[in-house]
């Protein structure tokens, strides 16, 4: 086992500091390696890892970057370059751009001012993303204005996720889905917004469309 003082102290403090902008406790992230790239990884190992006890192995560390959506010198403290694009020896661009959104409901277009880019390895298996640009400060301290949170597309919402939800035509919304036997129990994460259950007939009816997952999120310091 290594020793704490062998393991970057800015890789510890990444490593946590990513992992709570992407909405992870150390359960989810453990459960999302294992499930995404076949880890085996559990949340005590992880959690050695933020505090500086053990080294993750290269084959990990990969994996972590992946979902986290850093590159690895960022990852490991070397580089302050968060929203970088890599390139493969020939010089070819590796990173994908995603489509991000002010609003997201089935007739929104992208904002194509803003660039967003996710690693071309993550679409496979046919994976599919796009982005919700925060506006206002009504999710804060969690999510602030200019903040772009990258989702998934999913049809089932991971436990304790999340998640951008259109109920109807309405614009989508972040919340979290709790499953019930029921049906859905929808929570905002706008305070304003009351939490509502949807039984199994009105999601249908409504519809109630899980649009993606939250994996990531692109905080700029300005």
């Amino acid at each position: 086992m290594k020793q704490k003082s062998e393991v970057p102290q800015e890789f510890r403090e990444r490593l946590r500091t990513l992992r709570r902008e992407a909405g992870y406790t150390l359960q989810t992230l453990a459960d999302k390696l294992n499930a995404e790239y076949g880890a085996s990884i559990n949340k005590g190992m992880l959690s050695k890892y933020e505090n500086g006890l053990n080294m993750p192995t290269a084959g990990t560390l990969y994996c972590l970057r992946l979902l986290l959506s850093v590159p690895k010198d960022y990852l490991l403290g070397k580089s302050n370059e968060k929203y970088v694009s890599e390139r493969l020896g020939s010089g070819e661009y590796i990173s994908v751009s995603v489509p991000v959104y002010t609003t997201k409901s089935g007739t929104n277009h992208p904002d194509e001012s803003v660039v967003e880019l996710l690693p071309k390895s993550m679409l496979a298996g046919g994976r599919e993303f796009f982005g919700l640009k925060i506006t206002g400060n009504r999710l804060a301290p969690r999510f602030a204005n200019g903040d772009v949170i990258i989702f998934e597309r999913r049809r089932k919402a991971s436990k304790n996720s999340v998640c951008a939800v259109s109920i109807g035509r309405a614009a989508a919304i972040l919340c979290t889905v709790i499953n019930k036997r029921e049906g859905k129990q929808i929570i905002p994460l706008d305070p304003a917004l009351e939490p509502s259950f949807y039984s199994t007939a009105q999601i249908k009816e409504l519809p109630v469309h899980i649009q993606g997952e939250a994996i990531s999120l692109r905080r700029r310091n300005v």
